[in-house]
């Protein structure tokens, strides 16, 4: 994380007292293990995320994503037992409360079939092999923005449905003081 991101975080923490520092859990999947381990020490920099392990296979994965339930799942898609996308698909069938946003990582990310099942399943990205760092770290950052703006919408849309019931109340209120008499 750059020092301007940790400037911001730190800024947050101290103008929101109801800040709360929150994780981001993320587990990694690739059955190659230098590349399991050359993204999880890109990621152990930024304080902002919870490395919750890895697996070598897809099977194992599903397993983790059942009993972690990581927020994000960088996965490989060529694996033994399950692929990538198979998992990411399994996943999207089931009925899985939070289900974790996934990247892609793959040899082939010209792959049309996989590029169609992505956009099905709403893979956050894909990312080609090798891994590259400063790539990765992009796309986390673009994560960050990403559930940040859906949390700030979800809470004005909130904020709206508070608002359109206190109106209601409003009238509803007017219309029995209206039947009383007590105002015009």
């Amino acid at each position: 994380m750059n020092s301007d991101n940790a400037k911001n975080l730190e800024n947050n923490k101290s103008n929101n007292k109801e800040y709360k520092e929150e994780k981001l859990k993320v587990f990694i999947v690739d059955d190659i293990e230098i590349i399991t381990k050359t993204i999880e020490n890109i990621l152990k920099e930024d304080i902002r995320i919870k490395l919750l392990g890895s697996a070598n296979n897809g099977i194992e994965e599903y397993q983790k994503i059942i009993e972690l339930k990581p927020d994000l799942v960088i996965t490989d898609n060529q694996m033994p037992g399950l692929n990538g996308i198979d998992v990411i698909e399994k996943v999207y069938n089931e009925n899985i409360k939070d289900k974790p946003q996934f990247i892609i990582i793959t040899g082939d990310a010209s792959d049309y079939e996989l590029i169609n099942k992505a956009n099905k399943f709403e893979v956050f990205r894909i990312i080609r092999k090798p891994v590259n760092a400063e790539i990765l770290q992009e796309t986390i950052e673009e994560f960050f923005i990403e559930v940040n703006s859906k949390s700030e919408i979800e809470k004005n849309e909130v904020s709206m449905v508070d608002i359109k019931n206190i109106d209601t109340k409003t009238r509803i209120l007017k219309k029995i003081l209206k039947f009383f008499r007590i105002i015009k």
